[in-house]
């Protein structure tokens, strides 16, 4: 999509990334397979390994399913010789190239066993879970309240997260919001830790039964909200959003923060 964002557009490889992990974590889950995300690894040798262009292809994760299943042992794998196989040209014409998004990835890149190594070491210092350092901005905490709920297969959960372009404006309780809050900030098994995720979670409560309309903040801490602003018009919540009505229904909307 650099067409429309230009060299922007290096930040949707991560972002749409990111839903396909999620739903491919989501689907392994369900068959009982075991999956890691590996973010931190050579880059030159796992793009030379699957034959990708050069500045035109990148990979940024790798997703092991069913670790530990299979009943053979790991042959070693030669150092692949460059090979990109034929493939039907993208376009006819020229393509527009952006160099600050090379630029910018190979800055991030490692390119050593060590560099990989001091990265997982350095990533750890980010998982600690901090709350709200000035608690006057707190009108009051409040306890999550999740409670246990059955697996359901995955045909049923795809059906059921059916996209809507129309909310009811009907509440839901505060154990469904405490259920959503609780599973969305859950742990993700990966290279750098297996310690709760990175994100902050703030919301805007539009229709919550058993708490005060407003906006929140969810202090993963102590599975605690914490209103930081009370009474906020409903209307606020779809102008955050691009001023979407569609956010003004919601009895709840989230978004989602991470210190960069």
């Amino acid at each position: 999509n650099a067409w429309k964002y230009q060299a922007r557009s290096y930040r949707h490889w991560f972002w749409d990334s990111g839903v396909i992990i999620a739903n491919l974590i989501a689907t392994a889950s369900s068959f009982g397979l075991n999956t890691k995300l590996i973010t931190g690894y050579i880059d030159k040798f796992v793009n030379e390994l699957l034959c990708l262009e050069e500045n035109k292809e990148a990979s940024i994760v790798l997703a092991p399913i069913g670790i530990g299943l299979s009943e053979q042992e790991p042959s070693k794998i030669q150092h692949p010789s460059r090979f990109v196989p034929d493939i039907v040209p993208i376009s006819h014409g020229k393509e527009v190239e952006y160099d600050q998004i090379w630029k910018l990835h190979d800055a991030s890149s490692l390119n050593s066993t060590d560099e990989v190594r001091q990265w997982v070491r350095s990533i750890k210092s980010m998982q600690e879970v901090k709350g709200i350092k000035d608690d006057s901005v707190k009108l009051f905490s409040k306890h999550i309240e999740p409670i246990p709920s059955n697996s359901q297969p995955l045909s049923e959960v795809i059906l059921l997260r059916g996209s809507t372009r129309k909310f009811s404006r009907e509440p839901i309780t505060f154990e469904q919001l405490s259920n959503i809050l609780y599973s969305i900030a859950g742990p993700t098994p990966s290279d750098f830790g297996e310690k709760k995720s990175l994100i902050d979670v703030y919301f805007i409560a539009n229709d919550v039964t058993n708490i005060q309309k407003g906006a929140y903040f969810f202090n993963r801490k102590d599975n605690s909200i914490d209103l930081l602003k009370a009474n906020i018009r409903r209307d606020v919540s779809g102008y955050l959003c691009l001023e979407q009505s569609l956010f003004s229904d919601a009895s709840a909307v989230f978004y989602i923060m991470s210190n960069i």
